[in-house]
Order: C-alpha cells, then sequence, then structure tokens
C-alpha cells in the first residue's frame, strides 16, 4: 500500500471515528468509555453515557490529533496603542517595519490590520477602530499591496490622538475591553469586517510604560506621573471593573476554539528600562501576555524589526497547530494533568478559573496525536462541558483537532 493509500486509510479511519457513537467495555470493575460524534457535539447533545463519578476516583483521557493543514489562513492583527507622544518614534518604526511580521506568514496568507488608541470612555475614539485621514479603517492583504499597508499604517500609527483623560491615552486593556464589548464587537464586525468569526486574532499592544488598568506588584513603586491623571483614571474606570484576567478572559470568549496570540512592544525588562520621563516596565500589558502564553518584545533592545518578526513566527505557529484546550470535564485535579504529544510528555499550563490547558514547549506537527491525561477531585460533582452549539468554522473543519475522543476510566 502507497503512501497516500495509507494517508486515506488513515483518514477513513478517523472519519469512521467521527460518526462512532458510544463505546462501552466493562470488566473487572472498571467501566471505559470512549466518545466521539460530530453531529452531537456540534448540536451541544454530546455527553458521556454511563454513571461516571460517585464513590469511584474518576480519570480521563481525551484524544485529539493535529491538523493535516494549517487550521486557517486568516489573521486579522490588532494593534492596540498608547498614544503619548513619548511613543511616536516607536510607533513609527513598527509600521515601517510590518514588513518583517508579514514576511512570515504563508504567501496565501489573508491578512487585515486594524488599529485601536488607547483612550479612555470620554473619547470619541473609546474602543473602536482607528482611520486617522482618508486610509481605509481595516487595511487588507485582499485589497493592498504590502507597500500601500505599511503606507496606510505609518500614517494610522504616527498621526495619533492623545486622550488627555487617561495621561495622553493608556488605558489600552480599558479600549480593547470596550472594543470586545458584545454590542461594540458587533458593529465592529459588521461595519469593518473585523475580529472574522473563522480568523485567528493577534493583539499587539504597544507603549513605553504601565496600562492605567495595571495593578502593581506589591513592594513596587509607581513611576511619578506629574500630570495626576493615572490614579483617578484607574479608579474611575478600572477598579473593580476591568482587569487583566477579566479582558484576557473576553478575548477567549470571543476567539472560542480560534488561534489567538496576545504580544507586546513595550519596555519589558526592568534592568533596562531608561530613567527619566514616564518610562516604565509594561505592567498589565506582561500579565496579560504571561496568561496567553504570548510573545514580549522589549523596545529598549531597540530591535523592533526582529521583534515584529518573532510576533509574525508566532502567529504561523498558532495558526497551525492546536495549543489551547478547554478540558472536557470540571473539578480537575490539576495535579493529576499530564499532556502528551506523540507518546512523549510535554510541559503544559492549566487555569482553574477557565479549564484552559496550554501546551507549552511543542505541539507537535501535522497529524501528531494529543492525549490529554488527568483525574477528578474526588467526591466532587462529575460535570461534563457539552461542546459549544457555535462551534466555529475552523473547529468544524477540523473534528479531530477539536472533538475529542473521551476515555473515562472510574477506579
Amino acid at each position: 500500500m502507497n503512501q497516500t493509500t495509507n494517508s486515506s486509510a488513515k483518514s477513513a479511519v478517523k472519519a469512521l471515528a467521527i460518526i462512532t457513537a458510544f463505546v462501552v467495555l466493562q470488566g473487572c470493575g472498571v467501566t471505559r468509555m470512549s466518545f466521539l460524534n460530530q453531529d452531537a457535539a456540534v448540536n451541544g447533545t454530546g455527553t458521556p453515557t454511563g454513571n461516571p463519578g460517585g464513590d469511584k476516583l474518576t480519570c480521563i483521557k481525551e484524544h485529539y490529533y493535529q491538523p493535516t493543514t494549517a487550521l486557517t489562513k486568516k489573521l486579522d492583527i490588532l494593534f492596540v496603542t498608547d498614544t503619548s507622544g513619548s511613543l511616536n518614534a516607536e510607533r513609527g518604526a513598527i509600521a515601517t517595519a510590518i514588513g518583517n511580521f508579514i514576511s512570515q506568514l504563508a504567501s496565501n496568507a489573508d491578512y487585515q490590520i486594524g488599529v485601536t488608541l488607547s483612550h479612555g470612555p470620554k473619547s470619541s475614539r473609546f474602543g473602536q477602530l482607528y482611520k486617522a485621514g482618508t486610509e481605509p479603517t481595516v487595511l487588507r492583504s485582499s485589497e493592498l499591496s504590502l507597500t500601500d499597508i505599511r503606507t496606510h499604517l505609518v500614517k494610522k500609527l504616527t498621526t495619533v490622538v492623545e486622550d488627555s483623560d487617561t495621561d495622553g491615552g493608556e488605558a489600552s486593556l480599558l479600549s480593547l475591553n470596550k472594543a470586545l464589548d458584545s454590542t461594540r464587537l458587533a458593529e465592529i464586525r459588521m461595519n469593518n469586517n473585523f475580529f472574522r468569526t473563522d480568523a485567528a486574532l493577534a493583539i499587539v499592544f504597544v507603549s513605553d510604560e504601565n496600562d492605567i488598568c495595571a495593578v502593581y506588584p506589591s513592594g513596587v513603586t509607581r513611576v511619578i506621573d506629574p500630570d495626576g491623571k493615572e490614579l483617578p483614571a484607574f479608579d474611575s474606570y478600572c477598579k473593580n471593573k476591568v482587569t487583566v484576567k477579566s479582558v484576557y478572559d473576553r478575548l477567549l470568549a470571543v476567539q472560542g476554539l480560534n488561534p489567538l496570540l496576545v504580544s507586546a512592544i513595550v519596555y519589558a525588562n526592568k534592568a533596562t528600562v531608561p530613567s527619566g520621563g514616564e518610562n516604565e516596565f509594561g505592567y498589565g500589558y506582561s500579565e496579560i501576555v504571561s496568561l496567553a502564553s504570548g510573545t514580549m518584545v522589549d523596545i529598549a533592545a531597540n530591535n523592533i524589526p526582529a521583534g515584529l518578526a518573532d510576533i509574525g513566527k508566532a502567529a504561523v505557529a498558532k495558526m497551525s497547530l492546536r495549543t489551547d484546550y478547554t478540558l472536557s470535564y470540571l473539578n480537575v485535579d490539576k495535579s493529576t494533568i499530564t499532556a502528551e504529544v506523540d507518546a512523549v510528555q510535554v510541559t503544559h499550563s492549566f487555569d482553574e478559573a477557565s479549564n484552559l490547558l496550554r501546551l507549552l514547549t511543542t505541539a507537535g506537527k501535522a497529524d501528531s496525536k494529543v492525549v490529554l491525561s488527568y483525574c477528578l477531585v474526588p467526591n466532587s460533582p462529575v460535570k461534563h462541558i457539552k461542546p459549544d452549539a457555535g462551534l466555529s468554522k475552523i473547529a468544524i473543519d477540523n473534528p479531530s483537532t477539536f472533538i475529542p475522543k473521551i476515555e473515562v476510566v472510574n477506579q
């Protein structure tokens, strides 16, 4: 049998698995169940049968396969930028070097670029896509050459308007949070076809100091704000309302199973932040990038072109292989979690609040098998999370990548 036939046979086996309902094998006091039913999952009705849990220790294995081709060729890139005058040179350098980002993408990538200013609620540009003049609001590869995109992006990023209410416009998290609000999100999708539901999303924060909504670590002294705008803005707009975690959770909700990359071009090394002015380590940005296991680019390194290339490479990785998995059961004992790629254990992170597991060291290659194993907290309720009835086109087109075969073992 040749390689093509082997590949076809493997695809047929997977297809057969997708339409297979429940298989229950019992013996020696152990119940094993497998589940992979695409129609049931898409309709939100798929739940393993039987009676897992009770007084027994319930352990789960979720089996996935990485896609054989890129998850999507579509990428929406959003620059969320501080509008303070102190950042003029860096914004211009980012726009000029945008080709270093784009050159990392596949030649047939369908990408588009937008800009959101880091303004607060008193600004008419709060949570909006920014248009500096006559250039398009969204810069699309399907309509513009890279040369034209660069020209228009230079205009967007160098012809910005400051927002005095938020100390020149330093409310990136706040403004992004507004853009992702359900009403504003619907407007942006309808009017600008941005935040596409079948595209990867790359957020790129740009700033030379902290975000207004940042909560400083204990023992850290703020850089003096001579205008006295930051703390009042934090108290009015952020405190008990908008946090790093709440904005990240909103990003996850908007993207669902679609690829998400969060990056920041900021002062990323506390030891090399220039003295003078209000230059400061990127508090707020560093935390949200860490939550997303994203990419930090240090402005102090004076190598923005290379940093943009790194962000582009990270975007390609997100568009090619799945790294983020919402575990199918709640009440997970995180100490029992293991992640394997092609039978080799890899490092991972796990966020209990979102039930999100992320592969950190490697996600394998095309058609790699990913197995996530874990046990539930003893004597806790066994709660299976039904797949979202609104699975994205990316997920539906890649069922074995997004809809797991589940094995439940009661011991």
